[in-house]
C-alpha cells in the first residue's frame, strides 16, 4: 500500500476531491439507509405480526365499542382479538398536573401484542378496573420511578376517577402504537363502558379492533364472512357499511387508512433510497473516472510490476484492496460525519436516527464497500492488462481512458444534476401554489383556542367575555372546528338514494362574520341550526327546496365556494361518498363546544403569551380542570401539514447541492488533468499564433458534447418526475416546463464556467514554460 499512499500524496488535488465527494455522499448515504431501514421494519420484532390484523370499513380503521364481541366469536378463522380505544386524559398526580395519551384496552392487550412489562402482572393486572399501567417516561416523570400501587386522578366530566398504578411496561419503541403515557381496562365503570359511551353500536371508529387470524386462513374469505356481520348489526345503513378492511399489522405503518397510529410515508422513503443511490452512484462515478485518469500515471508503475513478475492475478487483487482500504478509510469518515449531522437530520425527517448498526445494517454496508472496491479495482485493472510497453512510453492508454470515462462522467453527472434541480424547482413551485391558492374565507392574525374541560355554554360564554376585554382582541367567536379542518359532518341520503358527507362548521354569528364567509343569496334569516350551502351542495342534494327542507341540516342560504381542510388535506371519506361543506349557526340549546376563535391586531407571539397568562390567571373561574387550552395560530392549522413536504423539499435541495459540488469537483479535475495531458499541444497552437479565443474554443468542444448529450438524456426523465410527483398532490400544478429550461440553463452556465475557466488558464500559460515542462 505504501506505493498507493505515495501516489495520491503526489497527487493531492484528485486525492482531495476523490475523499470529499466519497465521504460527502456515503455520510448522506448512511443517514438515508438507517432512516429507511428503521421506517422499513415497523413494528419491529412483533410476535404473530402475519396473523395480527385490524378490522374496519371502508377507508376507515375502527369500529364500534362491542362490535368485536359481535362479530368475532362467529367466524372460526378468528383465533383471538382485543380492542383498543385511544384517547387523551387529563392526569394529576399530587398536585402535578400532566396532560397524557391513553388507551383503554381490554384486560389481554399486554398478551395479545407480547408487550414489555417492567413492573407486575401482565396475565392479571387489568383484570381490576382499578388498575392502571403506565409507560416507563410517565413513571420517571410523575412518581421519579417508583410507581407501583400509588394513586393517581383521571379528571373526567370535571370529577376526579381514582386509579392505582398496577404495573409499568416499557415505552414504546419501533412500532405502529403512538408513544402511550397510560392504559387502563376498557371495562371501566366511569371513564371507558358501555354504560359510559352510550350506544355500544354507535360511534364508529371510537374502538381498534385487532384480531389474530388461523394460520393459513385466507383473508378474503374471512373479510366475507366479516362483511355479513357487519350487515346483520346494522340492516338499515345500507352503503354506509363500504365492506370491510382487514390490515395487517405490518402494512399499517404505510397504510392510507384513517387511524390514530403512527404512519410513514412509504413514497419518501423509496425517494429518499433512490436519491441516496443516485448520490453514491454519483460519488462512485467520480471516483472511477479520476482513478482511471490517473492509471495512466501508474501505467508504467504497473507495467515494472508485470516485468519483475507479478501476475495479473496480483495486479487486480492489488487494485481491489487499494480500491477497499479508500473505501473504507472514506467510510470511517463519512460516519463521524453522519454522527454529527444525526440531530439535524432526525429533526427533518421527524424520527429519532439510531446509528448504531445492528448486524444486517453491518452487512450491508460490508457489502456495498466491497461492490464498491471490486467494481472500481476491476475496471482499473482491465484498462491496465492490456497496457503495452509500448503504450506506456507513448501515453496512448490515457488518451483512451480520458476518451470514454469522461465523458460517462460528464453524461451522467450533469444529468442528475438536471433532474435534482428541476425537482427541487418544482416542489417548490408546488409549496407555494398550496399555500397561496384562495381558500374563501379569512384566517390572516386569527388564533383557534381549544378547551376540552368545560361541561356547558355558560363556561365558554365567561370565556369569551374575558377574551374580548383583552386590547389585542378585535372579536371572539364559538368555532366547532374550523374550515381549516377539525370539524365533524352528517351523512346525507339524497332523493335518488345515494348518501354523501357534509363536512359542517358550526360557528356562531360573530364567527361567521369573522371567517368573511361571502354570502351570495339568504331564503330566510340563519337562525341557530340552519346552515349556508356552496351552489355545489345545493346541487348536490338535488335543489333549493330540497336543501331548505333538510331535517338535520336545513339550508338558510348560498356562500361562495371555501376550500375546507388544511393545505394537503386529504379527507378519508372522499374514498367512499361524495364529500362537500357546509357553515352551520350554532343552536342556542348546544352545549357540548370546543372551540373559540379569535380575531387580534397584533402579534401572535404576543397574543399567544397574554391569552395563556389569562387563561392561568382566571382558570379557576371557569373549570376545575388544571389542564392548559389549547392555543393555535390558525394559518398554523391550514399549513401545518406543509412541514414535511418542507423538510423533503430542504432534503432535495441539499442533495442537489451536494450532487453539483462532486460534479462540478470532478469535472474540474478532469479538465485540470486534461489540460495538463495537452499542456504541450497547446503551447504548440500558442506558438504558432493561436489566439487564446481560438485554442479555449478548440480544446472545450472536447467536453461541450457530452454536456449536451446529458441534457437530451436529463429532459425526458425529469418531466416523468416531475409529474410523477405532482400527482401525488390532491390539487397540482400543471408541469412547469420553464422550470426545466432553468435547470437546464443553470448546470450549462456552470459546468461551461468550469470548463472555459480551465481551457482559458491553459490557453494563458506561457507556452515557452509548457514547453520546457514538458
Amino acid at each position: 500500500m505504501l506505493s498507493f499512499m505515495r501516489f495520491l500524496q503526489r497527487n493531492k488535488l484528485y486525492t482531495f476531491i476523490e475523499l470529499f465527494g466519497m465521504i460527502l455522499s456515503l455520510a448522506f448515504v448512511i443517514l438515508i439507509f438507517v432512516y429507511s431501514t428503521q421506517e422499513l421494519t415497523v413494528p419491529k420484532d412483533q410476535k404473530d405480526v402475519n396473523r395480527i390484523y385490524a378490522l374496519g370499513s371502508g377507508s376507515y380503521m375502527g369500529m364500534t365499542y362491542s362490535t368485536a364481541e359481535h362479530v368475532c366469536p362467529q367466524i372460526p378463522e378468528i383465533e383471538d382479538y382485543t380492542r383498543i380505544a385511544w384517547t387523551d386524559r387529563d392526569v394529576v398526580v399530587g398536585d402535578s398536573y400532566f396532560a397524557t395519551r391513553a388507551a383503554a384496552v381490554d384486560d389481554d392487550f399486554l398478551q395479545f401484542f407480547a408487550f414489555n412489562m417492567l413492573e407486575g402482572d401482565a396475565t392479571s393486572v387489568l383484570s381490576s378496573s382499578q388498575n392502571v399501567i403506565i409507560s416507563k417516561q410517565f413513571a420517571n416523570a410523575a412518581f421519579g420511578g417508583d410507581a407501583i400501587g400509588k394513586p393517581l386522578s383521571v379528571i373526567y366530566g370535571g370529577e376526579k376517577v381514582e386509579l392505582i398504578v398496577g404495573g409499568v411496561m416499557d415505552d414504546f419503541k419501533n412500532t405502529i402504537f403512538q408513544p402511550t403515557d397510560i392504559i387502563f381496562s376498557i371495562e371501566h365503570p366511569v371513564l371507558y363502558s358501555e354504560m359510559a359511551i352510550g350506544d355500544p353500536l354507535d360511534h364508529w371508529g371510537s374502538t381498534d379492533i385487532f384480531v389474530k387470524i388461523v394460520e393459513g386462513s385466507d383473508r378474503k374469505v374471512i373479510e366475507d364472512k366479516v362483511l355479513k356481520q357487519y350487515e346483520a348489526l346494522w340492516p338499515n345503513y345500507g352503503s354506509f357499511i363500504k365492506g370491510v378492511s382487514m390490515t395487517r399489522m405490518d402494512e399499517i405503518y404505510f397504510s392510507e387508512l384513517n387511524s390514530q397510529y403512527r404512519h410513514g410515508n412509504k413514497r419518501m422513503v423509496w425517494n429518499l433510497l433512490m436519491v441516496g443511490f443516485v448520490l453514491l452512484i454519483s460519488a462512485v462515478l467520480n471516483y472511477l473516472n479520476l482513478s482511471v485518469a490517473q492509471s495512466g500515471k501508474r501505467a508504467r508503475e504497473m507495467a515494472m510490476r508485470r516485468m519483475l513478475g507479478s501476475s495479473k492475478f496480483a495486479i487486480l487483487v492489488r487494485y481491489f484492496l487499494e480500491s477497499l482500504c479508500f473505501c473504507a478509510i472514506s467510510f470511517s469518515v463519512a460516519f463521524l460525519v453522519a454522527l454529527s449531522l444525526k440531530g439535524s437530520a432526525s429533526s427533518i425527517l421527524g424520527v429519532s436516527l439510531s446509528l448504531i448498526p445492528d448486524i444486517k445494517l453491518l452487512l450491508m454496508y460490508i457489502v456495498m464497500l466491497v461492490v464498491i472496491a471490486v467494481v472500481a479495482g476491476g475496471i482499473q485493472y482491465l484498462l491496465v492488462s492490456k497496457i503495452k510497453a509500448i503504450d506506456v512510453v507513448k501515453g496512448e492508454f490515457a488518451l483512451r481512458s480520458k476518451n470514454v470515462f469522461t465523458k460517462i462522467f460528464i453524461i451522467i453527472q450533469s444529468s442528475i444534476c438536471i433532474v435534482l434541480l428541476t425537482m427541487a424547482f418544482t416542489m417548490q413551485k408546488q409549496m407555494n401554489y398550496l399555500k397561496n391558492r384562495p381558500r374563501g374565507y379569512n384566517y390572516d392574525n386569527m388564533i383557534f383556542i381549544g378547551v376540552h374541560s368545560f361541561n356547558d355554554r355558560n363556561s365558554f360564554n365567561l370565556l369569551l367575555d374575558e377574551l374580548r376585554k383583552l386590547p389585542f382582541v378585535k372579536s371572539a367567536g364559538i368555532s366547532n372546528g374550523t374550515p381549516g379542518g377539525y370539524s365533524g359532518g352528517q351523512f346525507l341520503t339524497l332523493a335518488d338514494g345515494s348518501e354523501m358527507v357534509m363536512r359542517v362548521v358550526k360557528v356562531d354569528s360573530t364567527c361567521f362574520n369573522m371567517y368573511g364567509f361571502k354570502v351570495v343569496s339568504t331564503f330566510e334569516d340563519a337562525i341557530p341550526g340552519s346552515a349556508f350551502y356552496t351552489q355545489e351542495g345545493i346541487n348536490a342534494v338535488g335543489g333549493v327546496d330540497a336543501a331548505r327542507s333538510m331535517d338535520r341540516l336545513p339550508c338558510c342560504g348560498i356562500i361562495e365556494p371555501f376550500k375546507y381542510g388544511s393545505a394537503l388535506y386529504n379527507d378519508p371519506a372522499a374514498y367512499d361518498y361524495r364529500v362537500l361543506s357546509a357553515v352551520q349557526i350554532i343552536p342556542n340549546t348546544l352545549n357540548w363546544m370546543y372551540g373559540i376563535m379569535v380575531l387580534t391586531d397584533g402579534d401572535y407571539s404576543d397574543a399567544v403569551a397574554e391569552i395563556d397568562k389569562m387563561w392561568k390567571e382566571k382558570r379557576e373561574e371557569f373549570t376545575s380542570n388544571p389542564a392548559p387550552i389549547e392555543i393555535t395560530p390558525f394559518k398554523d392549522m391550514i399549513y401545518g401539514d406543509l412541514e414535511g413536504p418542507r423538510n423533503t423539499l430542504m432534503l432535495i435541495f441539499t442533495f442537489m447541492i451536494v450532487a453539483i459540488i462532486i460534479s462540478l469537483m470532478g469535472l474540474f479535475a478532469m479538465c485540470s488533468y486534461f489540460t495538463g495531458q495537452n499542456a504541450k499541444n497547446i503551447a504548440i497552437n500558442r506558438v504558432y499564433g493561436a489566439q487564446i479565443r481560438d485554442v479555449v474554443i478548440q480544446y472545450s468542444k472536447s467536453f461541450l458534447w457530452p454536456i449536451l448529450v446529458s441534457i437530451v438524456v436529463a429532459v425526458p426523465v425529469a418531466i416523468y418526475f416531475m409529474d410523477r410527483y405532482l400527482n401525488t398532490n390532491p390539487d397540482r400544478i400543471s408541469i412547469p416546463y420553464e422550470l426545466l429550461v432553468i435547470a437546464v440553463l443553470i448546470s450549462l452556465v456552470f459546468s461551461m464556467m468550469v470548463i472555459v475557466g480551465q481551457m482559458l488558464d491553459a490557453a494563458t500559460d506561457d507556452p515557452v514554460k509548457s514547453l520546457k515542462k514538458n
